[in-house]
């Protein structure tokens, strides 16, 4: 039996649809030839979809190792992002 890991979603669902919309808007760009194409985006963003859909809808959700790899990162990436834009609003 593979070992679960709880991720709250409680806690970190507001970081994880940050960083979900972010890198769709990214991939989007890059389909549109808005920006230049970088496919190592694409493999995050299904990595993100996958992480997330697993997540989606629990306040607590258990996943495993990789998942909750994926979600840590996503939101650790999301609150820096926020640090980052509120820093320039001081």
């Amino acid at each position: 039996m593979e070992k679960k890991y709880p991720f709250s979603m409680r806690k970190n669902g507001h970081n994880i649809e940050l960083a979900y919309n972010r890198q769709w808007l990214i991939c989007r760009e890059m389909e549109d030839g808005e920006r230049e194409w970088n496919a190592e985006a694409f493999r995050w963003m299904e990595k993100l979809e996958k992480a997330y859909s697993k997540a989606i809808g629990n306040a607590v959700a258990w996943v495993d190792g990789k998942t909750y790899a994926v979600l840590q990162e996503a939101s650790a990436w999301a609150e820096s992002y926020r640090d980052g834009r509120n820093a320039r609003r001081a």
